[in-house]
């Protein structure tokens, strides 16, 4: 009864949140909208009037006029993003108040050129390993997280962040000579080059439907983004 209930409200929200000024809003913010700052991107894509996906995830949406808000509806829930559109610029306030400014992108045809830096473009964010021990007959504990992030475009940023904590305290160190480099998908080859001109090959080890990555390896270490979270 309770999912019943659930559903009937969303619908109810649904088609009462795209009167007015929501109707032409609907119809602007279709397309793939893209986040970044040099360092992480993300993706927004509004398939139609009701679905939509970010970062590769799928939710159902509607739209309210007051206040302006994404209303992503999640099982029996519901988290509204406020937001402001102006042309190809939208401003996403997320419920935890961070915000984002996303810019539209233009659908061009896929030359050999933008093929490869869609292929790229598959690969973005942050992916992250994680290794760790803990003292059997002791309270120390180790942990080590090496962090890869993607900016979508071809360039890349690898660090490491470290913690150690015992009986003494607690001690961590992120890594501040963090290394850049550039990086191109081939295939399920993943090849990046340092700026000092080393050079490794990684695996996509998993991918969507849809085309993102979410999770590389190289050797036996496996990253992936919900590890960084």
């Amino acid at each position: 009864m309770k999912k019943h209930i659930t559903l009937l409200i969303m619908l109810f929200s649904m088609i009462h949140s795209t009167t007015g000024q929501t109707k032409s809003d609907l119809s602007s913010l279709k397309g793939t909208w893209e986040y970044n700052d040099g360092y992480n991107r993300s993706v927004l894509k509004f398939i139609d009037d009701t679905k939509l996906i970010y970062d590769g995830k799928q939710s159902v949406f509607s739209l309210t006029a007051s206040p302006a808000a994404i209303r992503v509806y999640d099982d029996y829930a519901y988290y509204d993003y406020l937001y402001t559109l102006r042309g190809n610029k939208l401003t996403v306030t997320f419920p935890d108040g961070n915000i984002y400014v996303f810019v539209k992108v233009k659908d061009t045809p896929q030359t050999a050129q933008n093929v490869s830096k869609a292929i790229n473009g598959n690969l973005y964010g942050s992916f992250c390993h994680w290794s760790g021990s803990s003292g059997v007959y002791s309270s120390s504990s180790y942990s080590s997280t090496d962090r890869i992030s993607f900016d979508g475009k071809g360039n890349f940023i690898y660090g490491t962040e470290t913690s150690f904590s015992s009986d003494a305290g607690l001690y961590s160190n992120d890594d501040n000579n963090s290394q850049r480099g550039t990086y191109s998908v081939e295939g399920n080859n993943i090849y990046i080059t340092f700026t000092d001109g080393s050079k490794y090959t990684l695996q996509v080890y998993v991918q969507q439907d849809w085309g993102e990555i979410t999770e590389i390896k190289y050797g036996e270490k496996v990253y992936a983004k919900q590890l960084c979270e």
